[in-house]
């Protein structure tokens, strides 16, 4: 058994050496916390003799629940509140993190040793421990401050609690997972350390402290050389009201010049920046033209609505469905039409376009999210209580009518929704639908001629998790498209869980947590429908998950997957979580009314300065020629800290190297936070992908979102399809690229259009993009 502290110890030999410095892609950089120990939580029940409301008697009929029913994990909140807290704190807020390691409160402390390295493709290095020999605490402090002399740098570290346990009467241990990111600039070198440990407690009357900590299982990669990406663009967002959400609003890239170049429409500034080539942007311009000043867009979709040739914008401004018309030059000049709908709006997320009906125009389905601080979901694991979603059928020159009941879709059109795609599931020609919510998951419906049927329950295995945003792409390479669906990853959940944790008389409640609470869910089209693989764990517990993206990063030819991740990063470490997932969803149901959620928030002292699963790493999944993932983002300098929201692949230089752009939140996200406290404000990041794999590659342009194209290389296909609406308040453009590897030639390529129409190419040219002629 090691402790993982002892591990950087460890790195020194590789880590330290000679060489000159390079800055590291810039990260986070953690406010000031103070350095005093966090107080424990308030779980005491308030007193009956002021609940006079029928808010106050549920709350206290809360807190007494959690300390009937969760009084293991109510010692694992002062385990967090006492101990792992205020040092993760001090780690974050130290500019000298080794410092604060070395001075680690256990008597001794046992290290371990690197097996034999492993050499991942992409050059970077695996290794895993084994046993080795044990340190005083005046051994460790020493080599922690050796680490520090030698220029060592913690960027970032994070720690969750997975579990709580009575290992012997009165006595009490926690395993914890954590997660640390180190850079050495003489070396150039990052490295990330991920791994479990176990955590043995004395619990005082007054505070909890570690006796003993020793290491469970433990990994390392690490990689020298340049950086992967490079940051080009850094645009400030739009500041939001004190304690709302505050950000860029929907992110939108395509090509609206027609040149090529695929531009960028940052929503909540109603701005867009017109694309010059080698990472090179004209001074921003309005997007809407004739929106009002200070009118943001909340949610759209670029797409030829009115079907003259050029791209329109169907988008949300003001609580209002409006479409503005393109012309030749790219630009929304016209006066915006406004675009009936049988729900009001109130809160917009998606918005995806497809021909539903083969009819030749763009339809559209839109979606709308509801706020828990507006109301809890009753039950929690199955919202159709939100402000309503949408089928808009295309006249056939841009103006829409709802058809949402006539097209079917009406029995589950109140869900939480944030993200939805038109999209050809099963190779049919029509525009099947996924629509991705909150407090659900996923629900998939079979289109046939503009009549939609729920095939939810046939065809997707485990549809639950708290649904965010999804991508697709053919993952296993068998010529079929899959799907990658973003929720969030507990460790809160898995911990009660593991406890058996809540009140029995509440048992599908019991049950559901970890039904939602599991993380993301890949799935891959079989026969029967869409399938968990054998690896799913790999690409599940990302963390709290937001935007997504599946691309071929080194043109390998197989689909990798970038992840946004981070809910809401406070001042201090110290998280919500238990509280949602102790009282919050066993309230709901006796407190029904809109104040619900407020009302608890304010059971918890210290609520202004916590955070809610903050402080997650983005990650870059790297795709083993279908058959696995290596979670590589830091290394590959994409690990950013920040809590992330929104993310689009495309090749925004056209070298054939896929690049990323994403959002970094602002503000937060409901809860009680002012806006000041937000770590940077909201922004538009790009990212240039610089790596030099060597690997040949092919691109298809297409401004018709359903547009498949089929590759055959050396005999094997791979499928892909130009979606809207998959990511997070975002939308891809209209390119389809593919990573060839080794291989310069295609064999062929066969395009399908949305209205049926197909196209074979023989042998088209490698590591160029070719223009698909409309049909």
């Amino acid at each position: 058994m090691r402790p993982v502290f002892a591990i950087l110890f460890l790195l020194l030999p590789a880590l330290c050496g000679c060489g000159k410095k390079t800055e590291p892609t810039p990260a986070q950089t953690a406010p000031p916390v103070p350095s005093s120990p966090a107080q424990p939580s308030t779980s005491t029940p308030p007193t009956t003799a002021a609940a006079e409301s029928a808010d106050d008697k549920a709350i206290q009929a809360a807190a007494e629940l959690e300390q009937e029913h969760f009084a293991l994990e109510l010692l694992a909140r002062r385990a967090e509140d006492d101990f792992i807290v205020p040092f993760w704190d001090r780690l974050r807020a130290s500019k000298k993190p080794l410092l604060v390691l070395a001075e680690l409160p256990v008597p001794t402390i046992a290290l371990g040793a690197f097996d034999k390295e492993q050499i991942h493709p992409l050059k970077i290095v695996r290794r895993t421990f084994q046993p080795g020999p044990t340190l005083t605490r005046a051994e460790w402090s020493r080599r922690m401050q050796s680490l520090n002399a030698q220029g060592v740098i913690l960027q970032h570290s994070d720690w969750h609690q997975e579990s709580f346990t009575e290992s012997a009467p009165g006595a009490y241990r926690s395993r914890v997972r954590f997660n640390l990111h180190a850079f050495v600039p003489k070396q150039n070198m990052r490295a990330r350390i991920k791994g479990l440990l176990d955590i043995d407690w004395s619990f005082a009357e007054t505070r909890v402290q570690p006796i003993a900590i020793s290491l469970r299982e433990a990994s390392v990669e690490q990689r020298k050389g340049p950086p992967a990406f490079e940051l080009k663009l850094n645009v400030p967002g739009t500041p939001g009201k004190t304690g709302k959400r505050a950000g860029t609003g929907p992110l939108l890239v395509w090509d609206l010049t027609g040149d090529g170049l695929p531009e960028i429409l940052i929503g909540g500034a109603n701005k867009v920046l017109v694309n010059k080539g080698n990472w090179s942007f004209e001074p921003p311009r309005p997007a809407v033209e004739k929106l009002p000043a200070g009118a943001p867009i909340n949610a759209g979709v670029i797409g030829d609505f009115t079907g003259d040739g050029h791209v329109d914008l169907l988008f949300v401004s003001n609580q209002r469905m409006l479409i503005a018309e393109g012309d030749r030059s790219g630009r929304f000049r016209s006066e915006p039409r406004e675009v009936p709908l049988d729900v009001p709006i109130r809160y917009p997320t998606v918005l995806t376009a497809g021909d539903i009906d083969r009819d030749g125009d763009l339809d559209a389905f839109f979606g709308q999210w509801r706020e828990i601080s507006d109301k809890m979901p009753e039950p929690f694991w199955n919202a159709n209580d939100g402000h309503g979603n949408a089928m808009l059928v295309n006249l056939g020159d841009g103006s829409f009518i709802d058809a949402t009941e006539a097209v079917g879709l009406a029995d589950k059109r109140y869900r939480r929704t944030y993200s939805a795609s038109l999209y050809d599931t099963e190779g049919d020609g029509d525009r099947d639908l996924m629509v991705v919510s909150d407090f659900y998951g996923v629900d998939l419906y079979r289109n046939n001629l503009g009549i939609f049927s729920d095939i939810t329950e046939e065809k997707v295995d485990k549809p639950q998790l708290f649904g965010m945003s999804h991508t697709f792409a053919d993952f296993d390479l068998n010529g079929v498209l899959d799907a990658y669906v973003l929720g969030m990853g507990s460790s809160t959940a898995r911990r009660l869980e593991r406890m058996g944790a809540g009140p029995a008389e509440m048992a599908e409640h019991n049950a559901k947590r970890m039904e939602l609470g599991y993380g993301n869910r890949m799935y891959l089209w079989k026969p029967h429908g869409y399938r968990q693989p054998d690896f799913f764990e790999e690409v599940a517990r990302t963390g709290w998950s937001w935007g997504s993206a599946a691309f071929d990063f080194e043109n390998d030819g197989d689909a990798d997957i970038y992840v946004a991740n981070g809910n809401i990063s406070g001042r201090s470490a110290r998280d919500y979580c238990s509280h949602f997932w102790c009282k919050d969803i066993y309230a709901a149901e006796a407190m029904g009314g809109a104040a619900f959620t407020d009302q608890l928030f304010t059971t918890r002292a210290g609520l202004e300065t916590m955070s809610w699963d903050g402080f997650q790493a983005n990650q870059l999944l790297i795709n083993q020629a279908g058959k696995s993932f290596s979670e590589l983002g830091f290394v590959l300098d994409v690990g950013f800290t920040f809590d992330a929201r929104k993310v689009v692949a495309a090749d925004i230089d056209r070298d054939g190297r896929v690049d990323l752009i994403l959002s970094r939140a602002g503000g937060t996200n409901g809860m009680k936070h002012d806006h000041a406290l937000a770590p940077t404000p909201p922004a538009v990041i790009g990212l240039r992908n610089v790596w030099e794999s060597g690997h040949h590659w092919i691109g298809f342009d297409s401004p018709l979102p359903g547009t498949m194209i089929r590759i055959t290389v050396d005999g094997s296909s791979v499928i892909d399809q130009v979606v809207t609406g998959d990511s997070f308040y975002s939308q891809h453009p209209g390119t389809l690229h593919f990573g060839l590897g080794k291989l310069d030639r295609v064999d062929e390529v066969v395009v399908q259009w949305p209205n049926g129409q197909s196209a074979v190419i023989e042998e088209p040219s490698a590591d160029t993009y070719h223009s698909l002629p409309q049909p």
